[in-house]
């Protein structure tokens, strides 16, 4: 009877402190109720099931508040046979629902020097299994790495540092807990090995591989497994041919519309790309569109999760430019398309703000995305091959076909979103409609996009901007040229940009070459070869010298598009350059520029030479090393001697007092004319002793012996600077033997091709 008060105070005084909200409270009821039932008659067991079931229910909620859990014991003891009434119960209990691990667990005692009374820590020290209730060896080889996360019926919180507990307690787990014990990769492939029947002790002992699934779910939905971009891509990998082996839909609908977390990183972004479109390959996209559905809902809260979005559906469409994935292959998957689309349309219509700041990074890379994906989805979804992948299609009228696919999406469409003014003209939309230009863009039908642009940049002044990059020049060179405006916008930009021009045009050449000819490429020459002159002035829009890549960039454009106008442009440049410019960035220009234009050989080997008559040759000083003189190893004396004489910089060396080796006496003797005796008494000793051996200096009279200096050497003086100087610029040289390496091999290319040249006409 004592007993029973002693649990029904203890439950009482429970029950008071665990009022208060703190997600514990599923666990501490059913607890509660388990303690009540065990000092009352305990005739009937339905409080004690009712208690189960409540237990069972709590290990199932998502997510959890807590993973590892732990009840004082009231009988500080290891052992299952000395458990009090009540925590027996609650041990039974906790066995009988069949959902979690439970062991009695001692913990490690925190450490205080300056109390030996400290309390224990919620890591586990050692732990005993219950009957009946025993643990995989995987997961009880883990058990000591944990710590509880909470006590019930206590307010001290574990995780905090300053957490005083007892010494033993009763902890227990969920069992789809058990995967948390690995990180992700191990408990992937854990999945994968159960998937494959490789070994019987795959499942972590869960009751089914399904369950085993179930319990890593969620960790795909950590924001910190996401972090690990290489672990969680690799996992992502695993996971998904674990789910395709398994052939079961609900996982890979929930995996898709709760748990796969898109990430900002395009590297795993794009794998994780691959996996949507590998998992729609295999189980259809009619099955999986709901939860896709979703899946883009839950990305596209955040401007930098729209962007990702929209250049997912594009990949999927296979309307990318540059796709992150496979697309979809199935029959009438463009309706797939369409409906994503408009999901994700509806959500930048909320995100996108019209009165943004254009220079916020985020808001314009998702502007640009949404305008530039958009326009490649209008293209892809009007061809031919696609309406015929519509519904209905060969059931009604053409025309009628493609009306009921106007109802269907994208709403909105990308001239709504245009005409709320959601988009900034020249920042958001020149890239977009330069890209599609290049993708078959119809100038004539798209007009108001184009004059929109020109009309806003030539009224406004975006040199100061910082998203108005080189990419974006090039866009408007585009934009222009389709327009009919090119010269009118190629003489606003060239006012302050002059020769950082070169790498936007050159990479109009490039991608749009159609454009890029006949007076266009003229007047583009034109522009660079009067800022040839301009290379102390050649910044661009933010204001960052960028000399080397405005001259290859140029000289690149002249080289592949216009070669008559290359030597005069490499005239003005090279009599343009100062005398350190020659030395320095001329020197980086013929390296880059041979990574690029290998074919090249005069332009190279001529300004490879320029550079090196620039540099000219290092001079080379002999240092005071006496290499022909050996020491023997006779004494330490005699080693220390050798080392001087090998010493380049060293010009005296200490003799000491009279034990000096005769060995080392006879050497000097033999050398005089390298070698020479002198004391410090003298008043023209040599300078150098002071500077070398300053303590002995002040010692009184010192003889020591000085390397005499040779015809043509320079004084020590000169040669440490020379040699300080020498080790400061190594990077300069080595960057003049690469130039010298590049101009002999072009040299060596154009004797041989004159040879064959010579050989072919004899």
């Amino acid at each position: 009877m004592t007993g029973q008060r002693k649990v029904h105070r203890r439950t009482k005084a429970k029950g008071q402190r665990s009022c208060a909200s703190t997600g514990k409270e599923p666990f501490e009821v059913a607890i509660q109720g388990l303690l009540i039932w065990a000092v009352s008659s305990r005739k009937s067991p339905t409080p004690f099931n009712d208690a189960v079931a409540k237990l069972t229910a709590a290990a199932r909620v998502h997510p959890a508040p807590f993973t590892v859990c732990g009840v004082r014991l009231t009988v500080p003891k290891l052992s299952y046979a000395h458990l009090r009434l009540g925590d027996e119960v609650i041990a039974r209990a906790l066995v009988q629902s069949g959902v979690y691990d439970v062991v009695l667990a001692e913990h490690d005692r925190m450490t205080n020097h300056f109390c030996r009374n400290a309390g224990f820590e919620p890591t586990i020290k050692r732990f005993h299994e219950l009957p009946g209730a025993p643990l995989p060896d995987v997961i009880a080889n883990r058990v000591r790495d944990l710590s509880v996360e909470t006590f019930l019926f206590d307010k001290g919180d574990p995780r905090q540092a300053d957490f005083c507990g007892l010494q033993f307690s009763l902890v227990f787990w969920p069992k789809t807990a058990r995967v948390l014990l690995f990180d992700l990769m191990t408990g992937v492939e854990i999945l994968f090995d159960a998937v494959q029947r490789r070994s019987v002790d795959t499942r972590l002992g869960l009751p089914s591989t399904m369950a085993l699934v179930d319990a890593l779910l969620p960790r795909f939905g950590d924001a910190r497994e996401s972090e690990r971009a290489t672990l969680y891509a690799h996992s992502l990998a695993l996971f998904c041919d674990a789910l395709i082996t398994l052939k079961q839909l609900d996982p890979v609908t929930r995996f898709l519309s709760r748990f796969l977390r898109g990430t900002s990183d395009d590297t795993t972004f794009s794998n994780i790309a691959s996996f949507v479109s590998i998992l729609i390959r295999d189980f259809g996209w009619e099955p999986l569109a709901k939860s896709l559905h979703t899946m883009l809902r839950r990305w596209a809260t955040t401007l930098s999760g729209l962007r990702l979005c929209y250049r997912l559906v594009a990949s999927l469409a296979g309307a990318a430019e540059s796709p992150i994935c496979d697309p979809i292959s199935q029959p009438f998957a463009i309706e797939l398309i369409v409906s994503l689309w408009s999901t994700i349309a509806i959500l930048a219509q909320r995100l996108l703000c019209p009165s943004r700041h254009v220079g916020t990074s985020d808001a314009v890379a998702a502007s640009r995305a949404v305008f530039q994906f958009s326009s490649f989805l209008e293209l892809h979804v009007a061809r031919p091959e696609h309406m015929r992948q519509r519904w209905l299609h060969n059931r009604l009228p053409d025309r009628v076909v493609a009306t009921v696919a106007s109802f269907l999406g994208p709403v909105p469409t990308l001239s709504m979103l245009e005409q709320m003014r959601l988009f900034e003209p020249v920042i958001d939309m020149a890239s977009g409609v330069a890209a599609a230009i290049r993708l078959g863009l119809d100038c004539d039908a798209n007009k108001g996009y184009i004059h929109t642009i020109l009309d806003t940049y030539l009224a406004g002044d975006y040199d100061d901007y910082p998203a108005f990059d080189m990419q974006l020049v090039s866009s408007l060179l585009v934009v222009a040229a389709a327009g009919h405006r090119f010269d009118t916008v190629l003489d606003h930009l060239k006012r302050r940009r002059r020769l950082a021009l070169a790498p936007s045009i050159l990479a109009f050449a490039k991608l749009w070459p159609a454009l890029a000819s006949g007076d266009v490429g003229t007047q583009c020459s034109l522009v660079l070869l009067r800022a040839a002159g301009d290379v102390n002035d050649n910044v661009n829009s933010q204001g960052r010298q960028t000399p080397v890549l405005n001259t290859i960039s140029a000289l690149t454009y002249f080289a592949k598009f216009d070669r008559a106008l290359l030597s005069r442009f490499t005239d003005s440049w090279l009599g343009a350059l100062t005398l350190q410019q020659l030395q320095t960035t001329l020197g980086d220009v013929v390296i880059e520029l041979h990574m690029q234009v290998p074919s090249e050989s005069r332009l190279l080997h001529r300004l490879a030479q320029k550079h090196v008559d620039a540099v000219g040759r290092p001079l080379e000083l002999t240092d005071y090393a006496l290499r022909n003189l050996h020491a023997p190893n006779c004494c330490d004396r005699c080693v220390e001697f050798k080392a001087f004489l090998l010493a380049p910089l060293r010009i005296t060396f200490a003799l000491g007092d009279n034990s000096t080796c005769t060995t080392l006496l006879s050497i000097i003797d033999a050398n005089p004319l390298q070698l020479r005796l002198q004391n410090t008494s003298s008043p023209r000793h040599d300078d150098n002793f002071r500077l070398e051996h300053s303590v002995l200096q002040r010692s009184g009279h010192v003889a020591f012996v000085s390397k005499v200096r040779q015809p043509g050497q320079v004084t020590p003086d000169v040669l440490r600077a020379h040699l300080a100087f020498a080790r400061e610029n190594a990077e300069q040289k080595q960057k003049t033997d690469r130039v010298a390496h590049i101009r002999d091999a072009m040299a060596a290319g154009m004797a041989a091709d004159a040879a064959s040249l010579w050989t072919a006409h004899n």
